[in-house]
């Protein structure tokens, strides 16, 4: 048995990713882990489009 309810999801766009977490936070108000793996341009869109300074 597995204690935590984990899924996975892929997302073909940064935005489209941040617009789902954001929308299923809203919707349920549980903490959600992200994981964003690949290049560092990937990590950096990623830190964009949350407007995060490094």
């Amino acid at each position: 048995d597995n204690p935590i309810d984990s899924k996975t999801y892929v997302f073909s766009t940064i935005e489209g990713s941040i617009i789902w977490i954001r929308e299923h936070y809203q919707q349920t108000k549980k903490e959600i882990q992200v994981l964003t793996t690949g290049s560092l341009h990937l990590v950096g869109g990623v830190m964009a489009v949350l407007d995060i300074d490094v």
